[in-house]
């Protein structure tokens, strides 16, 4: 027993010394190399997990990718503000100036596509420059979280519907413009509005026609509602902030219309009767400014439909403005509705041919006598036109365009000027 005892000891440290003194100097500088690695994963790791925002992080190992920490996510891997630096990580990458790159090159794909591309970029550029800080690189946790982030965003950034962002932060989807089938609509409308939410969508517009009106009942249950619908398209929105009241507009609820004043030099007044009418009155032809049409272009265009007198515009007289009442059926459809009675002359044959449709009579008639006889509101805007005329002033449009972006908007702006002497 003493003898083993005494030369165990000499054993070992035989074989100690004699394990040491075969190590060659590579073999030193390897295993120093090996630990340095083991260290600097040890550090990557350690890094995560004392980080004050490491909980960023667990969305991605559980294939999740928020919106709004996608970018604080990476920055934790690759900090640059005195934390620990992983530039052994993630080199020459800044993952906030590729996201603004595709963001800028397609809008619309700014948010979930683009973080897309850099997780495919920071994947397998990791795997490419950085493979030798962890052997394997399949069982570096780290590789697998960006991998499985980088696959499941993959999926989804192909299950959000494309859309087309406005500058009041609102989104329009048109059905014809996506192909998601039946069965696949509402995982994809689900996955679009949590994506929105994140993005800082405020209102999504969803314009459905065709065999794409099989969303609607999903659209429903998902919260959206009725805007509008014209020939085969309903609007359907909803308003996603939820600490915030619906900024979403309402449909357009006022008409425009225009009535005439057309004098000649025998001092007459163009004047109808409508075949359909609440009263026996003679008024100024007009009617309804259509979709695209300037006010005094309008203007023209009725006098020659209902009586068949070509004329020139001179200018704005004014307007009304009627407000929908519970007891009187118009404006239709619970509308606002602007009357703007405009000024002008005949240019040419004074001969009323008259349209059989809607008007029942049409005359020259002479202006004192339309005072007498004529609507009481419109003989309210003849005297203010022929105060007018008396003080040579009109209300006249002028070409105005200013720069909207890239392009020229242009619009005609109506205020006082000197009415044409020629009119006299």
């Amino acid at each position: 027993m003493m003898k083993r005892k005494v030369q165990c000891p000499k054993l070992i440290k035989t074989v100690v010394v004699k394990k040491a003194r075969k190590m060659t100097e590579a073999e030193i500088k390897s295993a120093q190399e090996q630990a340095q690695k083991e260290d600097r994963q040890r550090k990557v790791m350690d890094g995560i997990a004392q980080h004050p925002e490491r909980h960023i992080l667990a969305p991605l190992i559980f294939n999740r990718m928020p919106a709004n920490g996608f970018v604080d996510a990476l920055n934790v891997l690759a900090p640059r503000d005195g934390q620990p630096n992983y530039d052994d990580l993630l080199p020459f990458y800044d993952c906030r100036k590729i996201l603004a790159k595709f963001g800028e090159e397609d809008p619309t794909l700014k948010s979930i596509r683009a973080r897309c591309k850099v997780l495919e970029a920071l994947f397998f550029l990791y795997l490419s420059k950085i493979k030798s800080i962890f052997h394997p690189v399949q069982e570096n946790p780290i590789s697998e979280m960006l991998s499985r982030a980088f696959c499941f965003t993959r999926n989804r950034a192909f299950s959000v519907l494309k859309g087309n962002r406005d500058r009041f932060g609102g989104v329009n989807v048109y059905s014809y413009e996506n192909t998601s089938s039946m069965d696949d609509f509402p995982e994809t409308l689900q996955n679009s509005l949590e994506e929105w939410k994140q993005t800082g969508v405020r209102g999504a517009w969803f314009h459905v026609s065709g065999a794409q009106t099989t969303w609607i009942s999903h659209l429903i249950s998902a919260g959206f509602e009725f805007h509008h619908a014209k020939n085969d398209t309903a609007v359907l929105t909803r308003w996603l902030p939820e600490d915030e009241s619906s900024g979403i507009p309402e449909y357009p609820h006022t008409y425009l219309g225009v009535g005439t004043i057309t004098i000649n030099a025998k001092n007459e007044i163009l004047v109808i009767k409508e075949k359909v009418r609440f009263y026996n009155n003679w008024k100024f032809p007009g009617g309804y400014v259509d979709r695209g049409e300037n006010i005094l272009d309008a203007a023209v265009r009725e006098v020659k439909e209902e009586t068949g007198v070509q004329t020139e515009a001179l200018g704005l007289v004014g307007f009304r403005h009627v407000l929908p009442q519970k007891d009187i059926p118009f404006p239709p459809f619970k509308c606002a509705d602007i009357y703007a009675i405009c000024a002008l002359r005949p240019t040419g044959d004074e001969t009323i041919v008259r349209q059989e449709r809607e008007v029942s009579e049409a005359e020259w008639l002479p202006v004192d006598e339309f005072l007498e006889k004529g609507s009481l509101h419109n003989t309210h805007f003849l005297n203010a036109y022929l105060k007018a005329k008396d003080q040579n002033v009109i209300i006249s449009p002028h070409d105005f365009s200013m720069k909207y972006g890239n392009a020229d908007r242009h619009m005609l702006m109506y205020f006082n000027d000197i009415l044409d002497s020629s009119s006299d």
